[in-house]
């Protein structure tokens, strides 16, 4: 098994239940120092650290004052997944902001709104919203703004 394989098992078997995962970890340091001397080691550490942060308690600074000890490319994958990590909760805060409007929009124009709308409008894409949103200018009801 790759050292990448390896340590994404650890991950999907451990990480979210794990009390200290971070000390799995550092168990397989050999394992994470072979990943980053791979091509494209620095890249495919990068998203595993970014699942890390996103699903276990490990903090931040502990996280990276681990990789600190195996070398500047540690450091670099880490910088890198966190930078993932940050543009993606951008993307979902940006995503529910979009859904905010859009149901107040609703609200506004037609009334109330169900727990199914609701329910579709917060699972939507960026792409949905923006027909929906455009769509809602003219529509004569709910239904006509999603196209039913």
């Amino acid at each position: 098994m790759s050292a990448l394989a390896q340590i994404t098992r650890l991950c999907l078997a451990r990480a979210r239940h794990s009390p200290n995962f971070l000390e799995e970890l550092a168990r397989l340091s050999e394992v994470v120092a072979e990943v980053l001397a791979a091509p494209n080691g620095v890249a495919a550490l990068a998203s595993v650290l970014s699942y890390i942060l996103e699903v276990t308690e490990v903090q931040p600074e502990e996280l990276h004052d681990y990789l600190v000890q195996l070398g500047p490319k540690a450091v670099e994958a880490y910088m890198t997944g966190a930078q993932q990590l940050t543009e993606q909760v951008r993307k979902d805060a940006l995503n529910e902001g979009r859904a905010e409007v859009l149901l107040r929009q609703l609200k506004i124009r037609f009334g109330s709104v169900t727990s199914e709308t609701e329910a579709r409008v917060r699972q939507a894409s960026v792409a949905e919203l923006d027909t929906w949103a455009e769509r809602i200018l003219t529509a004569d009801s709910i239904d006509g703004v999603f196209g039913d």
